[in-house]
């Protein structure tokens, strides 16, 4: 039996652990709930019948672990990665909301594996949660999944810097299916362009000219903008184009973003569009036509010259126009937009 004074203690203990751990994380908690209640099983036989050690990245169809192109390939190469420096073999399982492999095939590396062959049995595997540098494994441990948001390639020690760029990984990883390879081909003759002359300049305004993402509770301060704001911002882009054209020599021009609104207004002359249907991957799950757009997007980014991110207020900070000139290996820069006189 517990004394007043040491049930006191426990119940201040408890009441602390709620309000200073559960409740600042029950976001993220509760989205860590969500993917293993609608992913994994209490019982299910073990699948890893070769007892192999592997990490496998998923995405699978009915979880809650899907960001964006960018984060999902930072993912796919910092997971590599941390299979590479523990010694287990890598796999990548995507189904959600399209098939990687329709965009998406090994290079060097044999990625694939089938879904029945994936252990979803909560005994017969560990989960790394979000990672930022490379975690040491229990070698005990035949088989790891990695859900949400992986960023090892960002956080490198120095002595692994020169072994793993995202150029390098990405590259050793992947190729462009023949499906995604026609569509970039189609989209360099109806732009009249070729590899590397071009530039490549991005602009994520989130929901500043319409309703695109709907992360008003992540972005307060990404509003729904006046007819006369809109209009300033173009202004003030315009006049950043201007800019980013007369320092790289005239080169023209290809314009990208999340808003179609934005995309759609007059430019100038040296501006160029890609044609297809905006949007977000996450928000837009299983619209092919959204999905074809973001990878020819970004590949098309990886071929320019050069890349740009115009930021400044009403904008936000691009990851995946970042994350296409390092697949390309070309310059990036992001770049304050001018604002109108």
């Amino acid at each position: 039996m517990l004394n007043r004074k040491h049930f006191v203690a426990r119940l201040r203990r408890c009441i602390s652990i709620v309000f200073h751990v559960i409740i600042p994380n029950w976001r993220h908690l509760k989205a860590k709930l969500q993917l293993i209640f609608s992913t994994y099983k209490l019982f299910a036989p073990d699948k890893n019948t070769a007892k192999e050690r592997r990490i496998i990245r998923l995405h699978i169809n009915g979880g809650s672990d899907s960001p964006g192109l960018a984060d999902r390939m930072k993912a796919y190469v910092s997971t590599y990665i941390i299979a590479e420096e523990s010694g287990y073999k890598f796999y990548l399982y995507h189904d959600c909301g399209f098939q990687l492999d329709d965009y998406l095939e090994p290079n060097e590396v044999d990625w694939r594996i089938e879904k029945n062959n994936i252990n979803f049995g909560i005994r017969h595997f560990k989960i790394l949660w979000s990672a930022s540098h490379i975690k040491p494994l229990n070698p005990r441990i035949l088989e790891y999944h990695t859900h949400f948001y992986q960023d090892v390639i960002s956080n490198l020690p120095d002595e692994l810097k020169d072994k793993y760029s995202m150029y390098e990984v990405f590259n050793r990883l992947f190729k462009p299916t023949s499906y995604l390879t026609s569509l970039l081909e189609k989209a360099f003759q109806s732009l009249k362009l070729s590899e590397n002359a071009y530039i490549a300049v991005h602009c994520r305004f989130l929901d500043f000219f319409e309703a695109v993402e709907h992360k008003s509770d992540e972005y307060p301060f990404m509003k729904h903008a006046s007819d006369e704001e809109q209009m300033s911002m173009i202004r003030s882009v315009h006049k950043t184009l201007d800019i980013i054209h007369y320092e790289n020599m005239g080169k023209p021009i290809l314009l990208f973003s999340d808003s179609s609104k934005f995309l759609n207004s007059d430019h100038q002359e040296f501006i160029r569009t890609v044609n297809g249907k905006v949007g977000h991957i996450f928000t837009h799950s299983g619209d092919k036509n959204v999905i074809d757009k973001a990878f020819v997007d970004m590949f098309l980014m990886s071929k320019a010259n050069k890349v740009y991110n115009i930021i400044g207020p009403g904008t936000l900070a691009s990851g995946y126009s970042q994350q296409a000139a390092l697949i390309g290996n070309k310059p990036f820069e992001r770049i304050e937009r001018i604002m109108p006189s």
